[in-house]
């Protein structure tokens, strides 16, 4: 019978070790390779996405509006999503057509809101986003604005408004149903004149609209004066138009007083050489 040979241990452990130490190596060989891509895969959008434009708002901004629907417009990288931001938050997102252009409808509480917009495009498996956010400003108000304390002076040819206004809107004094101002005032105390010509009856309404559109009630306020007096006797203290101004009068009266003063001077001329023609006829006849 044959012997068997038994290979030494230690060549065994050897082999077995190794083969441990290959398998490692191979193992940290491939971690750093992934690793390194995945580095270089990072960096790509860094580098992409400089190249991302913000989105375009084209919806006037800021926005007031009394709804709680709100669309707004805009242009950005042809599709593209448009996200939307509210305090760091998405909310919403929008996609852009072939030409760049995206509207969406956005449904907002009551109140005043920061939006931001920000662009996310896709290359292969890459999203790409704008490192630049659009910031927008909406605020739904549906509480219209209060006028109060109106008081009013008349000093001559001229009327004297004052009073106070809730928020920053337009104030209208409304005469019958023209309006014969339209001026912006600040939150507070106003002060408005008025020329009493440019009314047609001594009943004027005050009221307000904000940036929203909100309308508030118009203040009523009856003038204690008559309107025809003043306006006639506004008429009469002037000249009409065709008069000219009273310079240019002087200076034409002036004019003609020179021209008769010159007539005059031709005229007293002339008889003074007629005298003495006649004068010298008779004396012939006489020789």
């Amino acid at each position: 019978m044959g012997t068997k040979v038994t290979p030494p241990q230690e060549n065994s452990a050897q082999e077995n070790a190794s083969k441990l130490l290959g398998k490692i190596l191979i193992l940290i060989g491939v971690i750093l390779i992934f690793f390194s891509l995945w580095q270089f895969i990072k960096r790509i959008p860094a580098i992409s996405s400089s190249k991302v434009q913000a989105p375009q708002l084209l919806s006037q901004t800021p926005i007031y509006s009394t709804s709680e629907e709100i669309t707004i417009k805009g242009k950005t990288k042809p599709k593209a999503k448009v996200l939307i931001f509210e305090n760091n938050t998405q909310i919403t997102e929008a996609k852009a057509d072939s030409d760049g252009y995206f509207t969406t409808l956005l449904r907002l509480k009551e109140g005043k809101h920061e939006l931001a917009l920000q662009t996310q495009t896709r290359i292969l498996f890459l999203k790409l986003r704008s490192k630049e956010k659009t910031p927008l400003l909406i605020v739904v108000d549906k509480t219209a604005p209060e006028v109060s304390k109106v008081t009013s002076k008349v000093s001559k040819d001229k009327l004297y408004l004052s009073g106070e206004v809730t928020e920053d809107s337009v104030l209208v004094v409304q005469n019958e149903s023209t309006r014969v101002v339209e001026k912006n005032v600040t939150k507070g105390p106003f002060k408005i004149t008025i020329g009493l010509k440019n009314l047609k009856t001594p009943n004027l309404y005050i009221f307000a609209i904000d940036k929203s559109g909100n309308i508030s009630k118009a203040a009523k306020l009856h003038l204690n004066i008559n309107l025809d007096k003043i306006q006639k006797t506004q008429k009469g203290s002037t000249l009409p138009n065709s008069a000219g101004s009273l310079e240019d009068a002087l200076k034409v009266f002036g004019k003609n007083i020179i021209a008769l003063g010159y007539l005059s001077v031709v005229a007293s001329i002339y008889l003074a050489v007629s005298a003495a023609t006649n004068l010298l006829k008779k004396g012939a006849h006489k020789s």
